[in-house]
């Protein structure tokens, strides 16, 4: 499962790769897969196209999309 997010984009820039366990929240058709369209290596979420591809669309729609993450202890 690929998953995305800008508070899991903030874990894994960290400088120091963690081995800690996380809880993480969030969701599958994020409102903003109706902006996605095919890059060379598979769908783009975020990104303003002027055509609908339908088919980038569904892909993005299936990805999940991180809106929390917690530090279990």
């Amino acid at each position: 499962m690929n998953l995305y997010g800008s508070p899991l984009d903030a874990l894994v820039q960290t400088s120091n790769p963690s081995t800690d366990r996380y809880a993480l929240r969030g969701h599958f058709d994020d409102p903003e897969a109706r902006s996605c369209a095919w890059i060379k290596f598979g769908p783009l979420i975020n990104r303003p196209v002027t055509l609908d591809d339908a088919a980038a669309v569904i892909g993005c729609r299936e990805l999940f999309v991180v809106t929390s993450i917690t530090k279990l202890d």
